[in-house]
């Protein structure tokens, strides 16, 4: 392979490298998981999710409809390792409160960034 063409070529890799992460930002919205929860009214269910708060990055929620449901406990759960920045998770405790359906949904992302979002997940949840 000549010079010329080797050079062509890393520099298309650089490229193609740089432009990976941006991607996601010209192709429309980032994918949103979506999982669905039957809960009886009067009763609770956990939703645990892996959180890292070194990073920066938290989890945030919105309830579509909260007279439908509710998170009543709300509680990050630091690793257990004892490395520094190591991952550790975050439970949310939802609770049915009365028949109806509503959307929960969480964004991973920096509290102080709203373009930082890294993940987010919806649960549609019907209490009977």
């Amino acid at each position: 392979m000549s010079k010329t063409r080797l050079i062509i070529l890393v520099a298309l890799i650089i490229v193609v490298a740089i432009t990976i992460p941006y991607i996601r930002g010209l192709s429309g919205q980032m994918k949103i998981d979506t999982k669905e929860v039957v809960v009886p009214a009067g009763e609770t269910f956990e939703i645990l999710l892996d959180e890292n708060a070194s990073t920066g990055y938290s989890w945030q929620y919105s309830v579509s409809n909260p007279e439908v449901a509710i998170i009543v406990k709300d509680e990050p759960i630091l690793p257990d390792s004892g490395l520094l920045g190591a991952s550790g998770n975050h439970r949310f405790t939802v609770k049915g409160l009365k028949q109806g359906k509503c959307e929960i949904t969480f964004k991973y992302l920096r509290s102080w960034d709203s373009n930082s979002i890294e993940q987010s997940i919806r649960y549609i949840v019907e209490v009977k």
